[in-house]
């Protein structure tokens, strides 16, 4: 075993400091307890009692709330900060990393249990009211577009972000979620993420500040060789499929049939 960086050390300590703050409160520790009891008796190993714990609503709620109040203790959080990036800088740490996500049994080992996390409803669901509570406020949404920014900036993760999302099998994968993700909603979630989809589209044309950064983004990949020969040979690929260029001319019959409806619509109501 690799003997511990002292990198490493003082992020254990971190995450120990949060794990202490959390379990601090005497109500948690007791009612985990109590589940504790109950679980032992009809589950057979520690995942089993920690999954019925788990499903206790109770006890989610009461532990999640204590794990949002020690993240949100400013110390604790720049503390693991620190020793995350103290961590990531170790070049030795970064290629162990590396080398273990490469390995296809832990890509298929991630991947399944990805799997059967988003297959749980419920979990679905919490996930897509967080993401929306958190969306919903500015100060996220800055520091998330100044994150991207920041990562987008440097020229080397750009290039393996950019080959990483061209390959084929990429692609296919990502279609297929889309697919997948898209038929699991109904009619009305269906149409709510249209009406959103529209309205973030013309929201970002009518800002100029947005409207530069795309233009510059495109410019610069447009201006590399290789970037435009192979969306060139992606265009054709696409238009060369019959089935898409009978999807894109219906899509544009529907639209222009739209938008004469609501012009004439719009004529009656004068």
């Amino acid at each position: 075993m690799a003997r511990e960086t002292p990198a490493e050390i003082e992020l254990r300590k971190a995450m120990s400091a949060i794990g202490h703050r959390t379990w601090s409160k005497k109500e948690l520790r007791e009612l985990f307890s109590v589940v504790l009891s109950v679980a032992f008796t009809n589950a057979s190993d520690l995942s089993e009692v920690m999954l019925a714990a788990w499903a206790v609503p109770e006890f989610r709620n009461m532990f999640i709330a204590e794990i949002r109040a020690a993240w949100a203790d400013p110390t604790l959080r720049a503390r693991f900060a620190t020793a995350m990036k103290a961590m990531w800088a170790d070049p030795e740490y970064r290629a162990r990393q590396s080398a273990g996500m490469k390995k296809p049994e832990t890509r298929a080992r991630l991947s399944e249990g990805q799997k059967k996390t988003w297959a749980d409803p419920e979990y679905r669901a919490r996930q897509s009211a967080a993401q929306t509570e958190a969306w919903a406020r500015p100060e996220h949404r800055e520091q998330a577009v100044k994150a991207m920014a920041a990562v987008w900036a440097d020229p080397i993760i750009r290039s393996k972000i950019i080959a990483a999302m061209n390959t084929a099998e990429a692609k296919v994968k990502r279609v297929a979620a889309c697919k997948e993700a898209w038929a699991r909603r109904s009619e009305e979630a269906k149409a709510k993420s249209r009406t959103r989809l529209t309205a973030l589209s013309r929201r970002n044309a009518a800002d100029p500040e947005q409207c530069a950064r795309r233009s510059a983004s495109a410019k610069e990949r447009l201006a590399d060789p290789e970037q435009r020969a192979r969306l060139s040979d992606s265009v054709r690929k696409k238009w060369a499929d019959p089935e898409y260029r009978a999807r894109h001319a219906a899509g544009c019959k529907e639209a222009a049939r739209r938008k004469v409806e609501k012009a004439m619509a719009a004529k009656a109501g004068k």
